[in-house]
């Protein structure tokens, strides 16, 4: 399909590019679970949500980053808990590309379609931050920040009503949600128990 990529801006011939890793979802699959779309929550699926989003260059870049994270922290993290973790550049290029196809698929999925003018503002500010910085022109993202924070298991909560399946939810999951308050709003993005949060203002 021919194109103009979203990222780089050339004209190219676009490629069908998973909107969150595949890695993801080949690990759901080979570890026993079933995809499945928030849209149709009921209806099994045999893959992740695809877009022609990219060129096959910014395609290529996209997965050089993914397999480094993969290998030094998504599996490492879901086999044995959190590791000792080894990184270096490429994991906030890998996190920020991720957060700039956020707000991309959301905006696919109406999700955005409550934000003030303000918050769509920093919304596309933020998209446009991670797109330079991803593509060099920026050393890094600035107040656009991104956090990862690993989970584990949940295996007492004292005081707290939690559902009784939230180490299922903690571990297994796979989503993009986005949030806001009247000061914050992030994108949240989730990798079975590695999550992080793409903060916009």
């Amino acid at each position: 399909m021919e194109g103009y990529c979203l990222l780089c801006n050339r004209l190219s011939q676009l490629q069908l590019s998973h909107v969150l890793p595949a890695f993801t979802f080949r690990w759901q699959k080979k570890s026993g679970s079933h995809i499945r779309h928030s849209a149709t929550i009921n209806q099994r699926v045999q893959d992740g949500a695809k877009e022609y989003w990219l060129c096959v260059d910014c395609e290529q870049l996209f997965n050089e980053w993914e397999t480094k994270f993969a290998n030094a922290i998504f599996h490492p993290t879901n086999v044995d808990g959190v590791p000792s973790i080894s990184y270096g550049d490429w994991l906030l290029k890998f996190c920020a590309s991720v957060s700039w196809r956020c707000p991309l698929h959301l905006r696919q999925q109406t999700a955005l379609a409550e934000l003030t003018p303000e918050q769509r503002r920093l919304t596309d500010q933020a998209q446009k931050t991670w797109a330079e910085f991803i593509r060099g022109e920026r050393e890094h993202p600035g107040v656009f920040e991104q956090h990862l924070v690993p989970f584990g298991p949940v295996t007492a909560s004292p005081g707290t009503d939690l559902p009784p399946n939230i180490n299922r939810y903690l571990l297994r999951v796979i989503e993009i949600d986005f949030a806001r308050s009247a000061s914050t709003m992030f994108a949240y993005s989730k990798f079975g128990r590695v999550p992080y949060w793409d903060l916009c203002s």
